[in-house]
């Protein structure tokens, strides 16, 4: 990205091809715009050198790129076969001068200058998983972090404990080849656990370094909260929202309601409250307001829903 230097809208997308005659494999990327940077949402690697049309469709699948990318994966890689390819997308942006290995020792110096915050670049790219990463409760699947996913990532589910069960980190790479690695470091036995109930997070930061949490749910706590909520039964409940505040009420009949959570876990807080709608999923709270700015009328605010 930092060469092709390629600046599209918040939530467009853009594709990345590098057709390599060399090693007979087509290397694809399709990337979407988020607000100061991009993020990878899918990678495939094609044997088919056809680039026919039907080859087109499969690379495409169901995404509509704004732009198309096109560079030679090696300077081994036929220049030929690179104008090919060109053929097949309109207006597509073919770089000939450099290839992607050539082009990698910049991209790396760019990425790290980005992070330490001396030099930002608009064109920056999420750092993603280099592998699946799966959390097992002996052969149930509790957690899924697939290739590709934009890190750091956290991910939790509570589950039953099963004192005859142990939880597991199990970690493999893209590659159809590789292996499921079992991290049995990162094993641990539920029959040390005297709770009914736990927590199970997985952390993965941005150097794809993992880590395995299981915390008990306290049950007297879960309770607690639970003979509070009693209370609600049988109420409707509505939201509000305005420019200023959101909050949930109870409301058991017409003249009777109670305000049982705001926006930022306290009672009765300010809160600008925005809603954007420039991406696939809409944009809610601080980065709605930032949107505002830019995009007016593709955020909304001051409305109350009822439910």
């Amino acid at each position: 990205m930092s060469k092709a230097k390629v600046m599209v809208e918040e939530g467009e997308e853009i594709i990345i091809s590098c057709p390599s005659s060399a090693s007979s494999q087509i290397y694809s990327n399709l990337l979407i715009r988020k607000k100061d940077h991009y993020q990878v949402i899918r990678s495939q690697t094609d044997s088919d050198l056809s680039l026919s049309q039907e080859w087109k469709k499969k690379l495409l699948k169901n995404s509509n790129p704004k732009k198309v990318i096109l560079m030679r994966l090696s300077p081994m890689d036929s220049a030929h076969f690179l104008l090919k390819c060109s053929h097949l997308f309109e207006n597509a942006l073919v770089i000939r001068e450099e290839s992607h290995f050539t082009s990698i020792h910049n991209v790396i110096v760019e990425k790290v200058m980005h992070v330490l915050g001396d030099k930002i670049t608009p064109y920056d790219v999420t750092i993603q998983c280099l592998s699946k990463i799966a959390v097992l409760m002996d052969e149930v699947l509790l957690i899924n972090v697939e290739y590709i996913k934009a890190l750091p990532v956290e991910e939790s589910v509570i589950i039953d404990v099963d004192p005859g069960k142990v939880v597991t980190v199990v970690g493999s790479s893209q590659s159809p080849k590789n292996f499921p690695i079992v991290f049995q470091k990162n094993s641990i036995k539920l029959s040390t656990f005297k709770t009914k109930k736990a927590k199970v997070t997985l952390k993965i930061d941005i150097n794809s370094f993992h880590d395995l949490k299981v915390e008990p749910i306290d049950e007297d706590i879960a309770d607690e909260k639970l003979s509070k909520m009693e209370q609600f039964s049988d109420a409707k409940f509505r939201l509000v929202f305005d420019k200023q505040n959101f909050g949930i009420f109870a409301v058991k009949d017409a003249k009777e309601q109670t305000q049982i959570h705001a926006s930022d876990g306290m009672f009765r807080k300010n809160f600008q409250f925005y809603i954007a709608f420039t991406d696939k999923k809409p944009v809610i709270g601080k980065p709605a307001e930032e949107i505002y700015v830019q995009q007016p009328k593709l955020v909304v605010f001051g409305m109350q829903i009822y439910v």
